[in-house]
């Protein structure tokens, strides 16, 4: 038989019981589940250098550094990068561009008659990239407008004394350094010999600024000669009038 106790103490219980067991189910958590984001490999120290090498090669470029001052330029940059990584495709592509920066320039000293600048750009771009294709039409074309404006050949005629001196007429036209240089050397020599140039010119003011460009060189010195217009430019130095 229960006594007292008993039935006071099992309700209890039994009602303790049924509420954990018996009560309404627990609803499982629809809470998104966050995954960590993978951690990036740590670049090594050799990653880290071609990446400086990488930006301070680009800013010598924007800064017209391409091969110049030494060991501050854009091309010792990018072939350091090469040492470290031969197949490395942002130095390849940065030294492409550098040989296309010279290459334009070349052009365009051709274009303008600066032979002197195009042989010297030219030179350097042979030196940086030995073996380029790009670089021999280039050279065959500063070949080949060196040999037609040999403006230092000198055409004597013994007849008269006189040695004739052709002037190309693009370079002329386009009056470029080849031309004032030559013409600067001319200025000098009669200024020490006191001979008289003849001046052939195209027209008038070509024929002004050829005297000009020689008397500039020479100073007080008056230059004695005179002006002819010919479809050839030249110029004819004639022994000293006594």
């Amino acid at each position: 038989m229960w006594n007292l106790h008993t039935r006071l103490v099992y309700p209890c219980l039994l009602t303790a019981l049924l509420s954990a067991c018996g009560g309404a189910p627990v609803k499982p958590s629809t809470a998104p589940v966050v995954e960590a984001a993978p951690t990036a490999p740590a670049r090594s120290a050799r990653e880290r250098t071609i990446d400086g090498l990488l930006s301070e090669a680009e800013a010598a470029i924007r800064q017209g550094r391409y091969a110049l001052p030494a060991h501050d330029n854009a091309y010792d940059r990018f072939r350091a990068v090469q040492m470290l990584d031969a197949n490395n495709q942002q130095a390849q592509s940065g030294l492409h561009s550098i040989l296309l920066i010279y290459v334009d320039r070349v052009q365009q000293s051709l274009i303008a008659g600066r032979l002197h600048a195009a042989a010297a750009d030219l030179r350097q771009a042979k030196q940086l990239f030995p073996g380029a294709e790009l670089l021999n039409p280039l050279q065959a074309e500063l070949n080949r407008r060196a040999k037609s404006s040999e403006v230092v050949a000198k055409t004597p005629v013994p007849t008269d004394g006189r040695e004739r001196i052709k002037l190309p007429e693009q370079a002329l036209t386009q009056k470029s350094e080849d031309v004032k240089q030559l013409l600067e050397e001319v200025g000098k020599r009669v200024s020490q010999s006191d001979e008289t140039v003849m001046i052939y010119a195209r027209n008038d003011a070509e024929g002004r600024w050829i005297y000009k460009t020689m008397k500039d060189v020479v100073g007080d010195y008056r230059i004695r000669g005179d002006i002819r217009i010919s479809r050839q430019p030249a110029l004819e130095i004639l022994s000293p009038m006594e």
